[in-house]
Parts: structure tokens; sequence; C-alpha cells
């Protein structure tokens, strides 16, 4: 009986996530996880989240680059746990006074599931709302999605720039606080949509993140990285007053540059 009640909970947090009203009910493709015997139509699934960047930047890890503005670019990876994912990331292009040294820096990066949504990943999706280790869960999928979607698009630059390995390569720049706080939605609660957010909690520490890209003579992208180097660590600490209808998921947490 419990068991029942609790499916029909997650059933209705899930159908609350509305992307697109359905007006045609023939069109809608249907899922079916077979785990928790809960039958999803693809037009109504959705989660969603950020990792918000830090206040530091290139200026605190290599002084004196010029930059262009900052663009909106948005791709759709493949994850490991089954769900295609819309990652979008602010991402500009830097280069020193005589040009002899370029990075392209990536930042707040933003995402949501799109469909087709397979079973594995819907499958996933109740087993993060059920686990005690969300933060850590959401951690290493938002570690993943980040650096494919920096593999992805770096990928495409070195090729179309035709960046050889022999002569130079193309470093992308990631910043990251070491210290930062989580807060989501509570999926307990019917009719509100899951989302969760990572925040910095000091208002200092910042970490980069470093991956160098170029093309070998058989055209295929050569990688280095990534590498994650310290810049300062956090030691002015904050409180972080979750947004909206978030709340706190565990406390402040300070890993360093891990």
């Amino acid at each position: 009986m419990k068991k029942n009640i609790f499916i029909s909970v997650i059933a209705l947090i899930v159908f609350s996530f509305v992307l697109v009203q359905c007006t045609k009910e023939n069109n809608n493709e249907i899922n079916k996880n077979p785990k928790e015997g809960l039958t999803l139509r693809s037009d109504v699934f959705s989660i969603g989240g950020e990792v918000q960047s830090p206040s530091c930047g290139l200026d605190d890890y290599a002084p004196g680059f010029e930059c262009e503005a900052p663009v909106s670019v948005d791709k759709t990876v493949a994850s490991p746990n089954g769900c295609n994912v819309k990652v979008t990331m602010d991402v500009k292009k830097c280069k020193n006074s005589d040009d002899s040294e370029r990075f392209i820096v990536f930042s707040n990066l933003q995402w949501s599931f799109v469909p087709p949504y397979s079973a594995d990943c819907l499958s996933w999706y109740l087993d993060l709302l059920q686990s005690s280790e969300k933060d850590q869960i959401l951690d290493e999928f938002e570690t993943y999605i980040e650096q494919a979607f920096e593999d992805a698009y770096m990928s495409d630059y070195v090729i179309d720039n035709q960046l050889d390995c022999q002569l130079e390569t193309e470093s992308s720049l990631f910043f990251k606080s070491p210290c930062t706080q989580r807060c989501s939605t509570n999926p307990t609660k019917i009719g509100i949509p899951f989302f969760t957010y990572t925040t910095p909690c000091a208002d200092d520490g910042c970490c980069v993140q470093i991956t160098s890209y170029c093309v070998l003579d058989d055209g295929t992208v050569w990688k280095s990285g990534p590498n994650v180097d310290p810049i300062s660590p956090c030691t002015n600490f904050h409180p972080v007053t979750c947004n909206a209808l978030t709340i706190p998921v565990g406390n402040c947490v300070d890993e360093g540059c891990n």
C-alpha cells in the first residue's frame, strides 16, 4: 500500500513538469519504466539545473588577455545515465596582446533533459528522487556533461581552424569555486518542478579547469586534461539563502579543487 502511494506521488510530481501542452494524444511518445511500473508521456518529463560560476575569471589566472563578448551556446549531449541533455554555456574567446596565446573560457552551466527519454533515463531520475546522496549523484552528472560540452565545442573548433598539433594547441578554461552549496526543489512536494543549482558559498576562492586540444595528422582530435589548478582558497564564507521554492541539499562543501 505504501509503495503504491509513493509511486502515485512520484507520478504526480513528474506529470507536473509540463513542457508542452498535449493537443493530439497519439502524437506523444510513450515510455514505460519496468522497474517502477510507471508510464510517462514524453511531453511532460523534464528536470533541470545549473552551476553558477564564481566571480573570479581569466584576469585571476592570466592577466592581460582581451576577450570577445561571451556568446550563449547550446549543445545536446548524451549522458551515461541514458538521458539526452540540452546544455547551455557562456563561451568567450580570449587572446593576449600579440596573439601568441589564446584561451576559450566556458562559464555558467545550465542543463535540462530533452526527449526521447529512455527507460534507463527514467529509472535514473526516479532513483535520484529517492536517493540520500543526491548531491554526489548530481555533482558527478554535471561534471560529465560540462566536460562533454567542452569536448564537443573544442573538437569542432580545432578542426574548423585546422590547429595542427605539431604547431599549436588551444586550451579551454572553466572556472569554478572550491566551496559550493547545492539547492534544489523538494521532490516530495506535489506540483513543484524539480530544479537544482549550485552556487559559491564564499566571496573568494577559485579553481580553473584546463583542457588542451589540437588536430593530429590523421584528422583526429588530441586532448590533454582536464587538469584542475588552484588559484585561491575559500576564506570569506557566507550563508547561502536558497532561491524561491528551493531548499539546501546538505551544507556548504569546501572540497578544494578536487
